[in-house]
């Protein structure tokens, strides 16, 4: 009998952004190659229609603002062993750079980035993620192809590269 490579059997992932877009494609496809997958975001009931489109048993949905500390708590401290994350959380936003705001700032760059490196920082200190996992990070090609309009979503998905990078270098002596 041949291995399968795409199979994730006995595997459990994490989904952050999960209710919509290439997270919510990403969940199915995993759950359809046998994983586990843990569907997590902000809407209840886009959540509920995913979960109820996954395969196989022992999914889970935990309904989670990954801008909010206490959220991100909770989501950690109800997580189970994961052997990956895929990181889809995000927003986009299209402004002119004349037109940007402190709050079109904040609001980018807290969901795109600052959720997702902070959530890693909780796994990695609650020891969530084992040694051999996969840790990916959906970015964009919009960090190293501007375009108009796009200054903030670029840059958000340039630093998230940047972090996952040097997240690679200090995880590499763990495999």
């Amino acid at each position: 009998m041949v291995d399968n490579p795409f199979s994730l059997q006995g595997k459990t992932i994490l989904v952050t952004g999960a209710s919509s877009g290439i997270g919510r494609a990403i969940s199915i496809a995993c759950s359809r190659m046998g994983a586990k997958v843990v569907l997590t975001g902000r809407n209840k009931e886009r959540l509920n229609s995913i979960f109820d489109s996954l395969s196989g048993n022992g999914c889970q949905m935990l309904v989670a603002d990954l801008t909010s500390d206490e959220d991100v708590r909770a989501l950690v401290g109800q997580l189970p062993l994961l052997d990956g994350v895929v990181y889809c959380a995000g927003i986009g936003q299209r402004l002119p750079c004349k037109m940007v705001m402190s709050q079109d700032v904040d609001e980018v760059m807290n969901i795109n980035f600052k959720s997702n490196v902070l959530l890693q920082a909780a796994l990695l200190k609650a020891k969530k993620i084992q040694k051999s996992s996969s840790i990916v990070f959906i970015a964009s090609r919009a960090a190293s192809s501007p375009s108009i309009g796009n200054a903030i979503y670029s840059a958000s998905k340039g630093a998230l590269i940047s972090y996952a990078r040097c997240l690679a270098l200090e995880l590499a002596p763990r495999l």
